[in-house]
């Protein structure tokens, strides 16, 4: 057989059956009690015996309270009551007056019912010497204000140069303290109390102020806490001696004094181990050429005995120590206090803190705060800070305390808001913290771009920006292995004049240097146009180019630049070879290809292309036949045709728009 222990939270109980609704604490021995198993003593017990606090000035609500007792110290009740013992002796005495002259039963039986109370009596009386009586401790009835809960973990936490992490936590401790104060009506208490138990004036006495009972699953171990303190596992008796306050030792004649009791405990190590709740992350600031620091500070909702995790409440103080050499602060975000320089470092302190729950950082549990310098930051330079963050809850599982009185009764429930404090000690190496920033070829700024005469467009004239220019720069890019993202063409539109047509292209594509993306756009915009008659065309395209990305270091920067430089001499090459194309004696040479590709013979009413056809002008009525196939009819397609027809010397009608002025009159 395996016998595994599993660690369990420790809960108030009733000593007899285990339930956690408790009613009573038992006044001698701290034990809980719950309503079932209450110890009440009877109407005939309350008028023999004496309570246990006779003769000492109680409040009106306890005047009348029966202390709680459990079952093992029940027969500590209070001693026989006198005016009972002298009622007994009196009937005893009645009885034997009566039984003188004439002997009776009835004074006979008055008698012995008097000498039982007295017989009862003695052997009460006897009980209590036999068994041994503690003595009583004097009431003390504070006005209790406040219990103050507080656990605090600290955490170590340094990033070495070799950019690893060493994580040091210390054990989580915890503290109670409560407050409250006392009147001058404990003074005549503490008289009442030592006549009663014959002590002098001088002498001090033990006080007892009640019992703090701890709420929850609660797994602590509490510190420097006595066994007279401590009745059980989480109920902490409020004992002490009066000797060690002001009001009661006669060194203050003031009317109340300040009544506190502390006690410290430390959370039990549960069997996972607790990770880190607070990290700060530094980096620097893209586009801020170094200048600009970072710091992420990241946290995670604790849970240790408590059944929900914690949540964070504030920022208490966020401190960052910088070296001095980063010059002045020309930017911080939120409400810093900049320190004077000590050290060779610059104190910069944030502090309470409010997290908003509406707010993306509550999601993202993170919140950013970020500092510009007058200087460069240095890469081998260390940065030192303090974290103080405060979680609402206890990584113990306290959920707040019951005060029961002196006599063992409820005071008042659910006192105290247990908070937790994380402080952790930042010393942080940024010599593997990565510098990311944004470079865009062409920048005006930059001063290798203007000394490279890298224009944002560049213009090809006597290029048509049409599909076949799209399809063969498309197909050296392909060549190139860039991958093209989007080709985008918006539908040609009517210019200015008649001949004219604008054509706009975009084309988004992107390279992948290992894992780091480089972006490249490309504009393609131009005329396509035709000088009424003449046989040179007046074609213009204009390429826009731009690459983007970004870069951590020299090397990676240097891609991105290369390229632009790469798709700018591709754009060149092929443009300015699809311009010696377009040349007169290049198109003489392609009418025959173009003229199968397009397939004009049919659109042409049979008329036989031969290889003396103007290239020029067959372009034009390739460019024509695009339009008519495309349902384009914003200008007149038969006069364009008839125009076309004429240059090529293949028409010898008249042209049916010419304009000749005859006698003033149009024929």
């Amino acid at each position: 057989m395996t016998t595994k222990i599993i660690a369990r939270a420790a809960q108030v109980r009733c000593y007899e059956c285990g339930a956690t609704g408790i009613v009573q604490i038992c006044h001698h021995c701290g034990v809980a009690i719950c309503a079932e198993h209450a110890q009440l003593p009877s109407e005939l017990s309350r008028w023999f015996l004496r309570h246990e606090f006779a003769g000492l000035p109680l409040p009106d609500g306890l005047r009348v309270t029966q202390p709680a007792h459990c079952n093992h110290c029940g027969h500590h009740l209070g001693e026989p009551n006198r005016f009972v013992v002298v009622f007994g002796v009196g009937l005893a005495l009645l009885g034997g007056l009566l039984a003188l002259p004439a002997p009776s039963r009835a004074a006979a039986l008055l008698a012995l019912v008097g000498l039982a109370i007295v017989a009862w009596a003695v052997i009460q009386q006897w009980r209590r010497q036999i068994q041994g009586q503690p003595q009583l401790s004097m009431p003390l009835l504070p006005r209790i204000n406040l219990l103050k809960i507080r656990e605090t973990a600290d955490v170590a936490v340094t990033l070495t140069m070799d950019g690893d992490y060493q994580i040091t936590q210390k054990p989580i401790n915890g503290a109670l303290e409560l407050l409250g104060r006392i009147q001058d009506s404990e003074r005549a208490r503490l008289e009442a109390y030592r006549n009663r138990f014959a002590l002098s004036a001088l002498q001090s006495a033990p006080y007892h102020a009640g019992f703090l009972v701890l709420r929850g699953r609660v797994g602590l171990r509490f510190i420097n806490v006595g066994s007279a303190e401590l009745p059980a596992t989480n109920i902490v008796a409020l004992t002490g001696d009066t000797s060690m306050l002001a009001l009661l030792n006669g060194s203050s004649l003031r009317e109340s004094e300040l009544f506190s009791v502390a006690c410290t405990y430390e959370v039990c190590e549960s069997l996972k181990p607790l990770p880190l709740l607070i990290n700060l992350i530094p980096s620097l600031f893209q586009e801020a050429d170094q200048h600009a620091l970072a710091l992420d500070l990241q946290w995670i909702a604790p849970r240790q005995w408590n059944d929900k995790p914690l949540e964070i409440e504030r920022i208490l103080l966020l401190r960052v120590d910088v070296p001095v050499s980063w010059g002045d602060l020309e930017h911080v975000s939120s409400n810093a206090v900049i320190k004077d320089p000590e050290n060779g470092y610059r104190p910069i302190e944030w502090s309470q803190l409010e997290i908003d729950p509406a707010h993306p950082n509550w999601q993202r549990s993170c919140r950013r705060f970020s500092l510009r310098f007058k200087n460069q930051i240095e890469r081998d330079d260390i940065i030192l800070a303090r974290a103080e963050v405060q979680f609402q809850g206890s990584l113990a599982g306290l959920e707040g305390a019951d005060l029961f009185s002196p006599l063992g009764t409820v005071h008042k429930r659910k006192l105290g808001k247990p908070v937790t404090v994380v402080n952790t000690e930042f010393t942080l190496s940024l010599t593997h913290v990565r510098y990311q920033d944004t470079r865009v070829v062409p920048d005006f700024k930059h001063a290798e771009d203007t000394q490279q005469v890298r224009e944002l467009v560049s213009t090809y004239p006597d290029i048509v920006p049409n599909h076949r220019t799209m399809t063969m720069l498309t197909e050296a890019l392909a060549e190139r292995r860039l991958y093209l993202k989007r080709i985008i063409e918006n539908p040609p539109r009517v210019g200015e004049h008649v001949n004219q047509r604008n054509r706009y292209w975009d084309i988004g594509g992107r390279e992948y240097s290992s894992v780091y993306p480089i972006d490249f756009h490309i504009v393609l915009s131009g005329e396509e146009s035709y000088r009424g008659r003449a046989k040179k065309p007046s074609h213009t395209t204009h390429a826009a180019l731009t690459v983007q990305g970004a870069y951590a270091n020299p090397q990676m920067e240097a891609q991105i630049v290369k390229l632009w430089d790469e798709i700018h001499n591709i754009l060149n090459l092929e443009l300015n070879t699809q311009s010696q194309h377009n040349s007169p004696v290049s198109a003489v040479s392609s009418t025959k290809h173009l003229a199968q590709e397009a397939n004009i013979a049919s659109e042409t009413n049979g008329i036989e292309i031969t290889q003396s056809m103007n290239g020029i002008s067959f372009e034009k009525l390739y460019n024509l036949l695009d339009v008519w196939k495309r349902g384009e009819r914003t200008y007149p397609i038969q006069y364009e045709l008839t125009q076309l027809l004429h240059e090529l010397g293949i028409y010898s009608g008249e042209d049916p728009l010419n304009e000749k002025e005859v006698g003033g009159e149009r024929q």
